[in-house]
């Protein structure tokens, strides 16, 4: 959070959308700048702290004079690092080192990190050990593993045990091949921030629980066998009808019950469909008075009892990434329409935030989210959601989204199916009376 000394701070409209912006030209001479200077200029602007890039450095760089000798350093602050293997490595190193000296002095080393989201790329590693044969690239990889295993393990460490930095493995490509956007993964992440209000309101349910105001995380370490129990029962049969909700990769909302189970499971770096649905099934088969509910409520208890040294930590920050890993696994897993899951995503996307900010959800009670499409009549609308008011006496609100995605790139095909969309909205409006559409293409 920038200390926004000189007032620059401002809001920028394009297309509806507002973005942040630090306006450098209340500077006299900043449009006398070269264009790297002004990116500087507005990067220190953005990332003023008063410590490491003060209003003097800010003020010497927006007076610039290119006659001048250069006595001042420009405290630049990347929005992100790629660093390959021979010069990351021992960045890596330096942080471990660091580490261990504050440890050493009382500190708390876990505060020590990269500033900025970093990546690291192992690249030229693998060697042609073996060639001519369809699996040699992979005997090659496995080759390099074994060769500098005490290298991966350390870097293998490292992108655990440090916050905003990542390790592309060997065999991925060389450095400058390597698509560090990654638009996927950045969508993902954007999506898995939609998970913290339903984290929020598990960690509120924890303190109530507990009569604690510690964090989720101290909770979850600290508490008893039956405190812990306490807490996911109380999650799990909450009767109260506006909450958060949880979904997958494509934006399906999880049934409630089925969303606690999931969250419980995925923080203790479990698999909740693949792994623990078995055993819980096995358990209900050898005594079938166990409910399955309170099968998994008994199961995650001792887990997060037996796992919780273990996996280290429950703070939003690390099991972000987890969510983060679900959902591409759940994306992967899941085929269909991509544009109705972005469409679905998208709309999942705004209610949440909605509820991040507010806690509640407006005028409505509740909001379904369809998982998948609907029939009217004769026509199908491929996403929509259900809007219950809190007034019983208002109707409830049905939002239809039909997505204009067959055949629609050109030609007679995108004429007949706008057709279909105008006669989908006229049967939409007729049989369905508290409703809104919003078509898209």
């Amino acid at each position: 959070m920038s200390k926004d000394s000189f007032k620059t701070k401002t809001t920028l409209e394009v297309a509806g959308k507002s973005y942040e912006i630090f306006d450098i030209t209340g500077f006299k001479r900043a449009q006398d700048l070269p264009f790297s200077l002004k990116i500087l200029l507005e990067n220190l602007l953005r990332t003023e702290d008063g410590a490491n890039i003060t209003a003097e450095q800010i003020e010497k760089l927006a007076a610039w004079d290119p006659s001048a000798e250069p006595d001042t350093e420009i405290q630049f602050t990347p929005a992100r690092v790629i660093m390959q293997d021979f010069t990351g490595v021992p960045c890596i190193v330096d942080l471990a080192t660091m580490r261990e000296a504050i440890a050493d002095l009382g500190g708390d080393p876990a505060k020590v990190n990269p500033l900025s989201p970093a990546e690291l790329v192992i690249d030229h590693s693998v060697i042609a050990d073996l060639f001519g044969t369809k699996d040699s690239f992979e005997q090659n990889v496995d080759i390099e593993y074994q060769r500098n295993k005490e290298r991966y393990r350390f870097l293998r460490w490292g992108q655990t045990a440090f916050d905003e930095f990542k390790v592309v493995p060997p065999g991925t490509g060389i450095v400058h091949q390597v698509n560090i956007t990654n638009y996927r993964l950045m969508e993902l992440s954007k999506l898995a921030d939609q998970y913290k209000p339903f984290y929020d309101w598990v960690e509120k349910k924890a303190k109530a629980i507990t009569h604690s105001h510690k964090l989720l995380n101290a909770i979850l370490l600290e508490s008893s066998p039956s405190q812990i129990k306490a807490i996911l029962s109380a999650c799990y049969f909450d009767a109260t009808i506006e909450k958060p909700v949880l979904f997958d990769g494509v934006g399906r909302v999880y049934k409630h019950q089925r969303a606690c189970f999931y969250f419980f499971a995925w923080v203790i770096r479990d698999a909740p469909q693949q792994r623990l649905t078995p055993l819980i099934t096995r358990m209900h088969h050898y005594n079938p008075q166990l409910h399955q509910t309170q099968a998994q409520i008994d199961t995650l208890t001792e887990l997060i009892v037996a796992y919780r040294k273990v996996v280290g930590g429950f703070e939003w920050n690390v099991v972000r990434e987890i969510f983060i890993d679900r959902l591409e696994g759940s994306r992967r897993s899941i085929r269909g329409h991509k544009l109705e899951a972005f469409v679905r995503t998208a709309l999942i996307t705004s209610i949440q935030n909605h509820f991040s900010i507010h806690n509640h959800y407006g005028q409505f009670q509740r909001i379904e989210i369809q998982d998948k499409q609907v029939k009217i009549q004769n026509h199908t609308v491929d996403v929509s959601a259900v809007f219950h008011p809190k007034d019983s006496d208002l109707p409830t609100l049905h939002l239809f989204m039909p997505i204009k995605t067959r055949e629609t790139s050109g030609g007679g095909h995108a004429h007949l199916f706008s057709r279909d969309i105008l006669m989908a909205i006229q049967t939409l409006k007729a049989h369905v009376s508290n409703c809104k559409i919003a078509v898209l293409s």
